[in-house]
């Protein structure tokens, strides 16, 4: 990732006999090294515990913001890589998949065939409805393409401005993407995620890493990219003054179309545009 190296150190783990592995990142700043795991710290041979990652890259980063900047993304990054190793590791020791399971690893999301193959298997499985969804987004994003469809929204390439046309060149590929907002314990957080409906194991773009310098994960910009937003009633701010948001937890999904923009294809929410106007969508 070109920030930090994957690690595995050994802990002795309260309650448990012997030690247990430890999965995190070793991390270097110019104050020195770091190792970073899911829910803790180790900085000079002292641990710290504890998710807030601005207040870590101050601690630990130079006085420099850009450095900060720096260390934050690779903090981020090297969590990434630690939680997908870590869900790994969990589904190792989980009960095994069920054929329907294994299956739904092979599907890609963005393919309506790979879809229908899936459903012909399980029409009636407990991953189906998850599938049909996935096909309602195509053929929403086929049916305004070929003029069938007129869409209710869209978000321009004049509004995503500069900032999207840089995202253009760091990712081009086709694939999906989710973005969320959360309340916390006297605190929102906010993050990445991969929609239900598009979790297929071969959808493209899942798993990538790829920050701008506002530590913003870059969406996949291809034509038929789907990005989507679930904000729980808060808010998330995308580009400057380009804020989403949705009343509960369900996503709203936008579909990338060449020379469109971002084009709103399924959930209600409400987006606010860089000049303050706010349109409500169903």
């Amino acid at each position: 990732m070109g920030f930090g190296t994957l690690a595995e150190r050994t802990r002795k783990q309260p309650g448990l006999p012997g030690t247990q592995p430890s999965v995190g990142c070793d991390f270097g700043t110019r104050a020195g090294r770091v190792f970073l795991s899911a829910s803790t710290l180790t900085f000079g041979g002292e641990t710290k515990r504890g998710t807030s990652l601005w207040p870590i890259a101050k601690q630990y980063a130079p006085e420099d913001r850009g450095m900060k900047r720096l260390v934050m993304r690779g903090i981020v990054c090297c969590l990434v890589a630690v939680s997908a190793v870590a869900n790994t590791r969990a589904a190792d020791t989980e009960k095994p998949k069920t054929p329907e399971q294994k299956a739904w690893e092979e599907v890609d999301s963005l393919n309506k065939e790979s879809l229908q193959g899936f459903l012909k298997t399980f029409p009636d499985g407990k991953i189906a409805q998850q599938a049909k969804t996935a096909i309602e987004l195509q053929d929403k994003v086929a049916a305004i393409k070929t003029g069938k469809s007129k869409p209710d929204f869209t978000i321009s390439l004049d509004v995503l401005g500069s900032r999207w046309t840089a995202w253009q060149k760091r990712m081009p590929e086709k694939g999906v993407v989710g973005y969320f907002t959360k309340k916390g314990e006297g605190m929102s957080t906010l993050g990445w995620f991969s929609p239900e409906p598009l979790s297929g194991g071969k959808t493209p773009g899942r798993g990538t890493c790829s920050f701008d310098e506002r530590g913003i994960l870059v969406s996949p910009t291809g034509d038929g990219s789907i990005v989507a937003f679930s904000t729980d009633g808060l808010k998330f701010e995308l580009f400057a003054g380009l804020v989403f948001e949705t009343p509960t937890e369900e996503p709203i999904y936008f579909a990338v179309m060449d020379g469109k923009g971002l084009v709103h294809i399924k959930g209600a929410g409400k987006v606010t545009l860089p000049d303050g106007k706010t349109t409500d969508l169903k």
